[in-house]
Parts: C-alpha cells; structure tokens; sequence
C-alpha cells in the first residue's frame, strides 16, 4: 500500500515539476508564440470560433485547435502566458498517461515506465509542452490516434485522427499511412474510423471555407503545405539538408539518447515492429520535404521513447554503464555549442553557454544513475534533473521576451530592423500592432534590435 502511494505521489510529483510549475516564468518567446496567443484571446473575446484573426485580418496559416486551446485557458480565468501553455500542459501528461497505459498492456511495467519517463523528461517533449504552437497539440492527439489503432479501439483512433487534422491539416493523414498498413488486413473496418475523423474536423474546414473561401485553400493547403514540402525557395520556408533531422532527434531525446543507441539492437524484434514503422516512416517524409523545422519531428517522439525505453529494460547492467559513460563524455565536450545551438532553436531563441552546461549535467546525471539501476530512484533523478533545467532555462529565457517591456508597450514605434519577434511580442502586450516610427508619431520609445536576441529601446527626441 504504502509502495503504490509513494509511486501515486512520484507521478503527480513529476507531472506538476516537469510541466507546471514555472510555466509563466517566460513571456511569450519567438515569433509564433505571441502570434497564436493573440489569435487564441481574440477568439475568447469575440465568441468567433470559426475565423482565426490576428490584428483584425484572416490568419488562416494553421487550423485552429491551438488557438482553442489557448481560448479555452482565457475563457476558464487564465492570462497571456498561463492561458496558452498550461491547457498544453494538461495534454501533455494526459498523453503520458495514455502512453504508459498502452505500452504496459502489451510489455511489462517496467518498459511502459522507461518509455514514459524518457518521453516525459526528454528535451524536445519537454521544451515543446512550455511553448504555445501547434506541435504539441498534433503530437498528442496524433499519437493517441496511433496508440489507440496499434491497441484495435479504432473509433477512437478516428476521433483522435479527425483532431489531429485541427491541428496541421493534411500532415497527419500521411503520417498516419503505417498504421494503416499495419492494419490492411482490417481495411473494412476502417469506414468507420474514417467517417469518425471527417465528422470531427470537417465542420471547421467547411465553415472556415463559407467564410473566406479561394483564401483559405490558398494559404493553408497551397501556400503553407504543398509549397513548404515542394518549394525550397519559397520565403515562407526553412529549407534544411536532407540528413537535418538525425541530429535533431538525437538532441530531442536528450537525455536518453545514448540509452536508445544502446538499444538499437532490439528495434527490429517483432513487438516493437510498429513504432519503428512510425518513426521511420516519419522521418523519411519529413526528410523528403524542402522546408525543416526542429518541432515537425515531435510526433515522432512517442515512437523513439517507447522503442528506447523497451531496449533499455532488455539490456543489460554493462550496456547502461557504457553509454552512461558516453553521455558523460559527450555532453562534457569542452565545445558543445554545436549542441547548445540546436537546442536553442527548439524554443526559437539564442542560447547561452550556461545553458548546454546544465543540458550536459542532466544529462550525464540520469545516464549515471541508469547505468546501475532502472528503478524508481533512476526516474526520479531524470525528473528532478530536466525539471531543474527546464525551469532554469525559463528564468534565463525572459530577456528574449517583450513582458520585461510590457508597462511600455502600448508606447512604442518599431525602429529600422526591428524584428518580427519583437513585432508581435511588443504587439501583444500592447493589445495594438506596433506602429512604424515616424516624425510626427506620438509614441516616446523607438524599438529596434540587432538580432533576434536582443531589443533596444531609445527615447524618442
């Protein structure tokens, strides 16, 4: 009783160290978070669920499950920061608690708590559940689907899927093609499923196209789908080399990454035959595409954690010793910033040196106390480890942010270079786009910055 009540407490004690506490301790951070925050409090505020705004004008780049969730937090009391991340954190853990379950009906306790202690205090899961965009929601609702079709409740895994389309469109009816594959020989059941999922998203897609029409086919599907995969020259993309994603997922299962090369050996065994489908098959298609960014992969990482959390509790005590002496070499490294940077652009902002220091801590700390046990203690020690540098990273993160300037934001015209960043961020505070400095403008502060790390504030004569 006593050992089930310790374990109750670890879990609560761990989702609320890892994912809620400190949420707020950033203001909005790079360019798209102030932009859907803006977009999500303009639908609390209007009742207009259907057309997501931004500045007054159609913004029709994404579908809008990210800006409900964030107009649900303003609709239950919550505010800027806390109203569009702490909603995330709920599906975070939510997800986790799916993800144990699933795996621990098909493995043992042990792989199903490895797995989700991995996923759980993994850096991209981790960095992507404190930022309000639209990777989390995929990733979770996704996932769910994926997990729900691996366990045969395919209602639900259509429902999950019809969600999953509301929060990046096309994207996931392809990642969805292995687990379709995987159940061909099912393929009559699958009607309904697919019913399930068009009767959950198309409502939107359909009352979004009444409104606005030839524009939302254009943006959405043309402009931000089909040219960000085809396109490499297209502005709107970020186009990246082929291989770009290998390092990517390496850094984004940071700190487990050494314990999942470890375990490579046991990925092609049959049990474990459908994670590796869909993470592979992701990783081919996001490769294929011209536009890159970090956040496409997060729906790929419930598949990396559940196949390294299953190796890690097959092998044995000298493997763990090994890559726990991996880790400590690689992230000691008197020159990591190669790392630093990559983690950086996670959250879509500069990191300093301290930051990859503290990476390097966590990481070799949890690889240590792996190496000689998979018990509770080593969970715990992960838990407090990447909770620590999650929170630290937040502190830090706060001058990349417009809240410190929030008092005088409604004061403020945007200088020559003032960057988008700071566009939106001053914007949102000041509940007005930022206005161009101009002679006869009103405004005493003249916003300028030299790069996407910095913002300058000179009094206006």
């Amino acid at each position: 009783m006593l050992s089930r009540l310790a374990g109750l407490f670890l879990v609560v004690f761990s989702a609320w160290f890892l994912f809620v506490r400190g949420l707020g301790n950033a203001g909005l951070l790079s360019v798209d978070e102030p932009r859907y925050v803006w977009i999500g409090r303009a639908m609390a505020e209007s009742g207009d669920w259907i057309s997501p705004c931004l500045f007054g004008q159609p913004w029709l780049e994404k579908p809008p499950l990210m800006y409900w969730l964030t107009a649900m937090g303003w609709k239950v009391g919550l505010t800027d920061e806390w109203a569009a991340r702490f909603t995330l954190a709920v599906l975070a853990v939510a997800f986790l608690v799916l993800f144990w379950w699933s795996l621990a009906r098909e493995f043992d306790t042990e792989a199903a708590t490895l797995s989700t202690a991995i996923l759980a205090s993994s850096v991209g899961w981790l960095v992507y559940s404190h930022v309000a965009v639209a990777d989390l929601p995929l990733a979770v609702t996704f996932g769910a689907a994926m997990l729900f079709a691996w366990r045969g409740w395919l209602r639900w895994a259509g429902v999950m899927l019809g969600f999953a389309v509301l929060a990046k469109a096309l994207v996931p009816l392809v990642l969805v093609l292995p687990a379709l594959w995987w159940l061909r020989a099912r393929w009559r059941e699958l009607i309904v499923p697919a019913l399930l999922a068009a009767a959950v998203s198309l409502p939107w897609y359909v009352s979004c196209y009444q409104r606005h029409g030839r524009q939302l086919i254009d943006e959405l599907f043309i402009r931000h789908h089909f040219a960000r995969f085809f396109d490499a020259k297209a502005q709107v993309l970020h186009p990246q080399p082929f291989w770009f994603y290998l390092p990517v997922l390496a850094v984004m299962l940071l700190p487990w990454t050494p314990i999942s090369v470890a375990g490579l050996r046991r990925w092609v065994d049959p049990s474990v035959r459908y994670f590796l489908l869909w993470l592979g098959f992701g990783l081919v298609f996001f490769s294929a595409s011209s536009g890159k960014l970090p956040g496409y992969l997060l729906p790929l990482m419930p598949a990396a954690a559940a196949l390294s959390g299953i190796s890690s509790a097959a092998v044995g005590r000298s493997w763990r010793a090994s890559v726990a002496a991996l880790a400590v070499l690689l992230f000691c490294l008197p020159d990591a910033r190669l790392l630093g940077a990559i983690v950086g652009k996670l959250a879509g902002l500069p990191l300093q040196t301290g930051n990859w220091l503290w990476i390097g801590l966590a990481a070799a700390s949890a690889a240590a106390v792996l190496a000689s046990s998979t018990n509770r203690r080593a969970i715990s020690v992960s838990v407090l480890a990447m909770g620590s540098l999650v929170y630290w990273a937040g502190r830090s993160a706060e001058r990349h942010t417009a809240r410190p300037f929030k008092s005088m934001a409604s004061d403020v015209c945007a200088g020559e270079g003032l960057h988008r960043q700071w566009q939106y961020g001053l914007a949102y505070y000041a509940h007005a786009p930022v206005p161009e400095c101009r002679a006869e403008a009103p405004q005493r502060w003249e916003a300028t910055s030299a790069d996407t790390g910095r913002l300058y504030l000179r009094e206006r004569k």
